[in-house]
């Protein structure tokens, strides 16, 4: 009888040791914000890893203990980085678009109803982190509307304000989609050659390094606060572009101003203008009036300036400047290979020929908005400059858009 009692009591004392160890006191529901995120089963990083979060792991966030915070995510308890992690209760970051005219979602999914679209430079608020989505606020007065928005974007579209969250700091062995961003516009500015992975290895740091060397800053090939608002400043550093030499036709390898960036040319540079004729710098009012875009729309023939690679785009709206879709998943992807094989936001010199007359123009290459040709294997449209046509977000000229135009100009003039 007594060791009947003794057996009971031992296990009421075992059940109620098991109940206070796992019975903690209520959680807030956080998110992984940078795949790969070690959790440590104590909060040092000599500890050992429990398991590795990927982006977008919802997570049961009990407390933080320094730089670090005790989380729950399924069967697995431990610890994680702070700064690893979104807090909706915790942190509402300030945050901008780059991207003109970037879709706000219902849902977070890229088939999701688009409620709106943003153009470059608007201001909102994210509350909340779905992956490789933001859950975003903005302001009615934001977007000059009646009411305030409310629904998702892109990350990748989206560069967080160092005033509300100054201690994001991107560096080497994190990835995810901050990450990516980060190499996109690397490219973009020509100190990375390697694809956009999202893994923030030896190529990547080496990037930043140089960028940070272009810049005046320490090269110490970690993208911190000071780093990430030069990159994404419109400020126009870029690495010297290596340039090839031309034929006997004439020309020689070139280069636009340092705040446009440099292009250069190449042989099959002026094969494709022998075929052209007479490149025109016209104004934007009469290229409007010339290549419609609303009705009687007209294919154009793109010739790339640099490389003398040539595709076909159809005007598909009445805008400041050309918004264009490929003609083909063909022009396409000749479109991609003038950038290298990824879309950016640079801008490159071109000559536009439609009906039978060619003009100086100059080009981004980053899909965005509007997809108006399902069939071209690109989501959105580019957006072509003339002489003196304006941009979206304002009314104003795009300085770097113009001087591309200019430089194809005096290539085409000899």
């Amino acid at each position: 009888m007594r060791f009947t009692k003794a057996l009971v009591l031992l296990i009421i004392i075992i059940f109620s040791f098991s109940y206070k160890a796992f019975a903690e006191s209520g959680f807030t529901e956080g998110c992984i914000d940078i795949s790969g995120t070690k959790l440590y089963l104590r909060a040092t990083e000599n500890s050992p890893v429990v398991y590795e979060l990927d982006e977008g792991a919802r997570i049961g966030v009990y407390a933080e203990e320094g730089e670090y915070a005790r989380v729950v995510f399924g069967n697995y308890r431990g610890y994680v980085k702070r700064e690893t992690i979104f807090v909706p209760t915790e942190d509402a970051y300030e945050a901008s678009v780059y991207a003109n005219g970037l879709n706000v979602r219902m849902s977070p999914g890229e088939y999701s109803t688009v409620i709106t679209q943003l153009k470059e430079d608007t201001k909102i608020k994210i509350v909340d982190v779905y992956g490789t989505w933001y859950r975003i606020n903005i302001a009615a007065s934001d977007v000059d509307g009646d009411e305030d928005i409310s629904g998702f974007v892109a990350k990748e579209f989206v560069l967080i304000s160092n005033d509300s969250q100054g201690d994001i700091i991107l560096r080497p062995k994190m990835s995810g989609s901050r990450v990516k961003t980060l190499q996109k516009e690397l490219k973009a500015r020509r100190f990375l050659s390697a694809n956009a992975t999202g893994y923030y290895g030896l190529a990547t740091k080496q990037a930043v390094g140089d960028f940070q060397v272009a810049a005046k800053l320490s090269p110490d090939g970690i993208a911190g606060q000071e780093t990430l608002t030069m990159l994404y400043a419109d400020n126009g550093i870029k690495a010297p572009r290596v340039t090839v030499s031309s034929s006997s036709s004439g020309g020689s390898s070139s280069s636009g101003s340092s705040s446009g960036g440099a292009w250069g040319t190449c042989s099959a540079t002026y094969a494709a203008l022998s075929g052209l004729g007479k490149v025109h710098l016209s104004s934007w009012e009469s290229i409007d009036v010339a290549w419609p875009g609303l009705s009687n729309r007209k294919s154009a023939l793109i010739t790339d300036v640099t490389t003398g690679k040539q595709f076909r785009v159809t005007r598909y709206n009445k805008t400041s400047h050309a918004d264009v879709a490929p003609d083909s998943a063909n022009d396409t992807a000749i479109l991609k290979s003038v950038y290298g094989g990824s879309w950016s936001w640079d801008r490159r010199p071109i000559w536009v020929t439609v009906n039978g007359k060619t003009y100086a123009a100059s080009m981004n290459g980053m899909p965005h908005g509007t997809d108006y040709n399902p069939n071209d294997n690109m989501n959105g449209q580019i957006c072509i400059h003339f002489n003196g046509s304006l941009g979206h977000a304002t009314p104003s000229v795009d300085s770097r858009h113009q001087e591309a135009v200019q430089f194809a100009y005096s290539i085409a003039k000899g």
